[in-house]
């Protein structure tokens, strides 16, 4: 089904005002927003468009459904999670004192993920990451993610965007790459790569060649070729 560009840009202004709530510290949860961030945002389209309100006790059923069959489905690295109701629907956390990232479940369908222990350890002095599980962690994520949509009768297509937050300096290295060599140092605070349409659920719950794209564009960013953590072909 065709979206008119209006609604993608409405789509993308909404991510962009919940991406700045996080940047204040003013998201679903307080973060440490001082160490590199991931963001992603999936939004249903038709949905979005629609103004359509899910139940949050029925969001919270379906993620408690769904969890038992996918122990990674809430965060990376979560541990033991939380969840909390919230006035825009349904938010799973982690971290006892700190929160490490928070998955938040909107009425309307939308689900942002934010997660700050994709970095691991900034290795200093350089303040590089390794980025090697990133696409294999995104991907469990990024499948996940659908499935809970699908679960919620949300209906496609589903707009994806990834951000990175507080990434001024820092450096990428993976063993991917053809050499051992650290990428250029990323030169802007925020990364936004630049947001794909996922236009069909897949029968086989996998969206590497979405996650691919969005890898593709990441690697770009500082300054390699591509992710070779995928085949061409993917």
């Amino acid at each position: 089904m065709s979206i008119d560009n209006s609604i993608k840009e409405q789509a993308e202004a909404f991510i962009n005002q919940r991406f700045k709530s996080i940047q204040d510290n003013k998201g679903s949860m307080e973060l440490p927003t001082l160490l590199p961030l991931l963001v992603m945002h999936l939004v249903p389209l038709q949905d979005f468009e629609a103004g359509r309100e899910i139940e949050a006790s029925q969001i919270r059923s379906q993620v408690e459904e769904l969890s038992p069959q996918h122990t990674e489905f809430h965060l990376v690295n979560s541990g033991f999670p939380k969840s909390i109701f919230n006035s825009d629907g349904y938010c799973v956390y982690n971290g006892e004192e700190i929160c490490r990232g928070y998955a938040q479940i909107f009425r309307n369908g939308v689900i942002e993920a934010t997660d700050a222990s994709l970095f691991g350890h900034i290795k200093m002095p350089d303040r590089y990451f390794i980025a090697d599980r990133f696409p294999y962690e995104l991907m469990i994520l990024l499948n996940n993610y659908m499935q809970l949509l699908r679960t919620l009768g949300a209906k496609t297509p589903v707009l994806l965007q990834i951000s990175l937050m507080s990434v001024k300096g820092v450096k990428m290295q993976t063993k991917f790459s053809r050499t051992s060599d650290v990428s250029i140092p990323y030169k802007k605070d925020v990364l936004n790569l630049q947001a794909s349409v996922i236009t069909e659920f897949n029968d086989d719950e996998n969206y590497r060649s979405d996650m691919k794209k969005q890898m593709d564009l990441l690697w770009n960013a500082f300054g390699l070729e591509r992710c070779l953590y995928f085949a061409e072909n993917d």
